[in-house]
């Protein structure tokens, strides 16, 4: 009876905990696409949004007009903390940007920061040069530009997703519980009646009630068949 019960256990604990080994591997690959996705939607709006502040100051330069593009520009970016643009040795953005564009100000590409928890992406614009052949040799940055990101998109998102898959792993873990513990209830209990009609066969003491007449043969058979 144990050596059935423990099978019984193996049969059905196993493939339980490796479905919920599974969901879990899921979920943190899940998390790791929407965190990619967010970090590189938020590369694209910083190097578009940098291209449109260099392209009109290119046109038409005035310190006051460049802060005037900084806020309307990044005025859409719901989860932005600081926005800063250095051009011609000049910072543009509030108090709090300084630290972040010394960051930012060694960076020769579209680069990436997570700085105390906050995303910080930097983008250095290249003066254009009129041969491609001496883009390397004279490439020089012309300006740079930079936001501070506070990620509540993302968190936002990500609680979401966590409250629904972990309502919906709770329900399902519940459900999935209550089901095997009554199959495995109602297992056991009708082995334990197997197990007492083959202990009765076993010793060869039948009693029957009521005078009632049955072929002991036929019980033997099935007392093979269970074995079996």
């Amino acid at each position: 009876m144990e050596k059935i019960r423990s099978a019984i256990l193996k049969t059905v604990v196993f493939p339980a905990i490796v479905a919920s080994v599974f969901m879990v591997i899921t979920f943190f690959l899940i998390l790791h696409e929407i965190e990619t996705g967010y970090i590189s939607s938020r590369k694209e709006i910083t190097s578009s949004t940098a291209n449109l502040i260099y392209s009109n100051v290119q046109l038409f330069y005035s310190p006051p007009y460049i802060k005037h593009l900084i806020e309307s520009s990044t005025k859409g970016i719901k989860d932005k903390e600081h926005v800063f643009f250095y051009y011609r040795e000049k910072l543009y953005g509030d108090k709090g940007s300084k630290r972040f564009f010394d960051i930012c100000r060694n960076a020769d590409k579209l680069s990436v920061y997570d700085v105390s928890g906050k995303l910080l992406v930097c983008y250095p614009i290249y003066t254009e040069i009129a041969s491609s052949l001496l883009f390397q040799e004279n490439r020089r940055v012309d300006a740079i530009f930079g936001v501070v990101y506070s990620r509540s998109e993302y968190v936002n998102l990500r609680n979401q997703l966590l409250g629904g898959v972990g309502l919906l792993f709770v329900l399902t873990g519940v459900a999935v519980s209550a089901f095997l513990f009554s199959f495995y209830r109602n297992l056991l209990s009708d082995i334990s009646k197997f197990s007492n009609i083959i202990e009765t066969l076993k010793s060869g003491v039948l009693k029957v009630d009521g005078g009632l007449k049955f072929a002991f043969w036929e019980f033997f058979s099935i007392y093979r068949l269970i074995r079996q």
